[in-house]
């Protein structure tokens, strides 16, 4: 209850809030920060006319409260399609709905099921089910996914791992998406602890088809960090904040980042880029049976590992060792012949875009628990299929560019020295690059190092 009302006052404010319309709804970006580019927008109610209600959450708690819940919400959701539309919006409309209003979506003459069918198929639609909530009727939730599906809208499973169910609602429910809580990702970069949980979350939702998506990014250094993971869905301010009338364009921070990132390709030579490593291959659907991959082993002598592939998204690889120590043993092939390949490949292969750095994707296998000299990993390009690269292949070519590395760097400063400068400029010149060129240099130098010595000279 509000400070300073009684139940009365607060069930009036409540009523007239619903009868004059006094929601308004701001929409804050939510961008794919791979393609720099919007994915859609999240809706949230603004009650800027009631002073004392212009907090979302005292404003739903009131509503609770006092019986309104059901209609407040309802007026939210339609005033945010509403100016969705009006507005041109692009991308998906994820809308926030409690467990009590989401269930009736289950009663086909309810007004939540009406409102959401009237609109279902000229809005994409992702209803977010926070999990601040208690989750606990997962039969019940798989309904609701299935019905909601059946009707082209999507789910997403809001505030991960600031709620109660924890990551069984994620396994039972199997949303489209989830939205880590906002304290994971405050200062990521500064915490291991944090990225860890990241990196473990982003793994588990390449294993069930699941999108991630971060909230409350603030800083660059938090944006870097979500990217380096290879968590590519995110809002936050540093991007842009809740608005009525959002910003369409790409945000400074994603530009400067965009820029970064083309500066480093420019300064990446073509052949230091995980795509010089790409090689064509025999692919695998997760159905396939074990005997028949077992046997495409045998017959093919260089075939190192086989790729899982299904609607053109890798969801794992196998190993010609692995398969060939399954099939060792006396009853194997009864036992496991007609098995899915789905029950014994590696479903957390490394994957990488095709134009990630070389020293990058190094890192990564250094990092893997899985990685062999004669395994491979998978090259995507906008997360689809694209081919393979050998880990072998990879360390060689490593220590071919260290060595180049080494042959031109300055020996005092070990920075770049002229040839791969010259590289540099000469790419951004080719591509029609805008840049800007600082030369520093310090005069009468020559001096100095004559009068103390060489060595005083370089300290």
């Amino acid at each position: 209850m509000l400070a300073g009302t009684n139940y009365n006052q607060v069930s009036s404010l409540i009523e007239n809030i619903i009868t004059q319309q006094l929601i308004t709804p701001f929409y804050q970006p939510i961008y794919d920060l791979a393609g720099n580019q919007i994915l859609g927008f999240e809706a949230l109610a603004r009650c800027p006319d009631v002073e004392a209600l212009k907090n979302p959450f005292e404003l739903f708690a009131a509503a609770e409260n006092t019986g309104y819940l059901d209609e407040l919400e309802f007026l939210c959701i339609a005033k945010a399609i509403e100016g969705f539309k009006k507005q041109n919006l692009v991308g998906k409309l994820f809308i926030n709905m409690g467990p009590h209003s989401l269930f009736k979506i289950l009663d086909c003459n309810s007004i939540f099921f009406q409102l959401l069918k009237e609109h279902a198929h000229d809005v994409e639609l992702v209803l977010e089910l926070s999990e601040k909530y208690p989750l606990d009727n997962f039969q019940k939730l798989k309904s609701l996914t299935a019905v909601l599906h059946s009707m082209g809208m999507e789910l997403a499973i809001d505030d991960l791992g600031a709620g109660y169910s924890g990551l069984r609602a994620w396994a039972e429910i199997q949303p489209d998406y989830v939205k880590v809580d906002i304290h994971f990702v405050q200062n990521v970069h500064q915490d291991s602890v944090k990225r860890e949980f990241l990196r473990s979350i982003y793994e588990i939702s390449r294993g069930l088809n699941c999108a991630v998506i971060v909230e409350g990014i603030e800083l660059d250094q938090e944006l870097e960090t979500i990217r380096s993971i290879g968590i590519n869905i995110g809002q936050g301010y540093l991007l842009q904040k809740p608005s009525p009338s959002p910003d369409l364009t790409v945000p400074d921070a994603l530009a400067f980042q965009q820029r970064t990132l083309v500066l480093r390709a420019l300064n990446t030579r073509p052949a230091e880029s995980v795509e010089t490593l790409l090689r064509d291959s025999q692919v695998l659907t997760p159905d396939v049976h074990a005997e028949v991959v077992n046997d495409i082993f045998h017959k093919n002598k260089d075939i190192s590992c086989l790729p899982v592939v299904q609607d053109d998204i890798p969801v794992g690889i196998v190993s010609r060792t692995n398969m060939l120590e399954l099939f060792s043993g006396r009853f194997s092939h009864p036992l496991f012949g007609r098995h899915p390949v789905s029950e014994f490949m590696n479903k957390f292969p490394i994957i990488v875009d095709y134009q990630t750095r070389l020293e990058e994707v190094s890192a990564m296998v250094t990092e893997s628990n899985h990685a062999d000299l004669n395994s491979d990993f998978i090259i995507v390009k906008e997360n689809k299929f694209l081919g393979v690269g050998n880990v072998k292949s990879l360390l060689r070519l490593i220590t071919d560019l260290q060595i180049r590395f080494a042959r031109y760097s300055n020996p005092l400063t070990l920075l770049p020295g002229n040839v791969p400068i010259h590289e540099s400029i000469d790419d951004l010149l080719r591509v029609g690059e805008n840049f800007h060129l600082a030369y520093v240099d310090i005069n009468y130098f020559k001096p100095f190092n004559d009068t103390f010595g060489y060595s005083q000279g370089d300290d």
